[in-house]
């Protein structure tokens, strides 16, 4: 019979890059010479540079980053002023003339009475109520105040010396303090009666409990219309049920 030839099983050291038999033996012998120690060693050295280096890059990204970031925020604060400043130039400033007592900018060299509403300037100059004066640089667009947006982006008109512009002038809001224990269990719990007085339980209006057995009546004011029988009859019906319910409750808590 003829017999097949069968390689060995090999193993591959990926620190030492070399081929060996696959065998408890040899490998134990590879692993424990000094060639193996150093080359693995040497992989565990450079794992932890590589692992250095890449927490140095993280740091100097966040720093190149945050370098960045300070920067442009530095530049459109730049900006922003810049354009305040262009838009400042372009319409100008009004600014009160002590001596006529009226508005004069000086930008497009118009003066403005706030009395009656009318501008003065132009060539030549006189007084009219449409002067040539771009819209945003008129005095009522630039001496306007911010308006107040409400809830939803709603306008609310101008707000006046800080007062919440929609408030009626002369309301004042009062704020009533709250019984102490008014959220606790889910009821508005009383403030006289005994347990279950928030149901009108174990309590009478007047908060004097009412003793076992003892009969409602009830009483019409002079005022009320007449009650016929059926109704009589049904309020009668109902305060029974009424005393029913109030003496099986008392009863669950003892106080029957």
């Amino acid at each position: 019979m003829t017999e097949f030839w069968k390689s060995n099983a090999m193993f591959w050291c990926d620190y030492c890059k070399v081929w060996m038999n696959d065998n408890p033996a040899t490998k134990a012998t590879h692993e424990n010479g000094l060639k193996h120690k150093d080359m693995v060693a040497r992989k565990l050295r450079q794992m932890r540079q590589k692992q250095d280096q890449e927490k140095r890059d993280l740091v100097e990204s966040q720093r190149s980053m945050s370098s960045i970031e300070a920067a442009a925020q530095r530049q459109y604060q730049a900006d922003l002023k810049a354009a305040e400043e262009s838009k400042r130039q372009r319409l100008g400033e009004w600014v009160k003339d002590e001596g006529s007592g009226y508005h004069y900018n000086a930008a497009h060299r118009w003066y403005y009475d706030t009395a009656t509403s009318m501008y003065y300037g132009g060539e030549p100059a006189t007084w009219t109520k449409v002067p040539d004066l771009p819209d945003d640089a008129k005095y009522e667009a630039m001496a306007a105040p911010a308006a107040v947006t409400g809830p939803g982006g709603q306008d609310m008109g101008p707000s006046t010396s800080g007062r919440l512009a929609g408030a009626p002038q002369g309301v004042k809001r009062k704020s009533t303090a709250a019984h102490p224990l008014t959220d606790i269990g889910g009821y508005k719990m009383p403030t006289t009666g005994r347990i279950g007085g928030a149901k009108g339980i174990g309590a009478s209006a007047a908060g004097v409990t009412k003793r076992k057995g003892q009969p409602t009546t009830v009483t019409a004011s002079k005022s009320s219309k007449p009650v016929s029988k059926e109704e009589a009859d049904a309020i009668a019906a109902r305060e029974a049920a009424k005393r029913r319910v109030q003496q099986r409750t008392l009863s669950t808590f003892g106080l029957g």
